[in-house]
């Protein structure tokens, strides 16, 4: 399936869009054909919209939705791939069976954001800009392949952020404007862009390694590592509350920790601390 540019009417699959309220299942008109929707019949639609596809399911033309709380999923059994924009004023929920690829912006002003993949969810690339933002809630999951996010597509939610996959990478920022932030890298988690949340935030994985700043305004920082250990080499981790590193072999400490409450620091034998560590917690 394949989202093209155009009036209402002008995709092989409108006519049966259009007649169904909003709806295109698996199958449709079977599991083999190649189908266009256009944005045109798509933006039309006043209420919920739930695209499927039995194999590729491409975003070519943008998607703007206006009406508050209406919301839009999109799902591939196989690759989902977005190249142009994605706006709404309601929830909207990307899911793939294989590769999930995010090539452009995607943005609620009324709603949560899903992203969701059982193979690679990547957001952005190299030289591709695809922010990410929701007023309310934003979750991305990776499957085998995790989740990667790249310089230019940073994630912004109104409310939590949680990211889990079997690897995380972020290019990117990472805020949660009135909520916590989850990570979890199961085998390996790399932070490449800053993360700021108004509540807690929570980092975990086997191999964890942050090159940015991690910030909590009104919390705490908690990064647990289950195997390899954590290296923090270039930006500060503040907190209005508590700190606290632990697991590992080892703890390497190349940057400032600051922390209204108490900071705990629980590696093993090759634990190094080259930067300040400041606590203002009272005695």
């Amino acid at each position: 399936m394949d989202i093209i540019a155009g009036t209402s009417g002008h995709g092989s699959a409108d006519g049966t869009l259009i007649a169904s309220g909003g709806t295109l299942a698996y199958g449709v008109p079977d599991s083999t054909s190649s189908v266009t929707v256009s944005n045109g019949a798509v933006d039309n639609l006043t209420g919920n919209i739930i695209l499927q596809a039995t194999t590729l399911l491409t975003v070519s033309a943008p998607i703007t939705l206006t009406i508050h709380g209406q919301g839009l999923t999109l799902h591939s059994s196989d690759n989902l791939t977005t190249n142009a924009a994605i706006k709404t004023a309601g929830d909207i929920s990307l899911s793939a069976g294989n590769t999930l690829s995010v090539g452009a912006t995607i943005a609620t002003t009324g709603g949560s954001v899903n992203l969701n993949s059982d193979g690679s969810l990547i957001i952005g690339g190299t030289s591709l800009a695809a922010p990410v933002s929701a007023s309310g809630t934003i979750t991305l999951s990776g499957g085998d392949a995790g989740v990667s996010t790249f310089a230019g597509s940073p994630i912004t939610a109104g409310g939590s952020l949680t990211i889990t996959g079997l690897s995380v990478s972020t290019g990117d920022s990472l805020v949660s404007q009135a909520g916590g932030i989850s990570v979890d890298g199961a085998d390996s988690l790399s932070i490449g862009g800053p993360v700021n949340a108004s509540s807690d935030i929570q980092l975990s994985g086997i191999d964890l390694n942050f090159t940015a700043s991690i910030t909590s305004k009104n919390g705490s920082v908690s990064v647990t590592s289950n195997g390899a250990g954590i290296s923090v080499s270039g930006g500060t981790i503040s907190a209005a509350g508590g700190i606290t590193l632990s697991g590992g072999p080892g703890i390497s400490i190349g940057d400032t920790l600051m922390a209204g409450g108490d900071i705990s620091i629980a590696g093993g034998a090759e634990d190094t601390i080259t930067a300040p560590v400041t606590s203002n917690a009272e005695a």
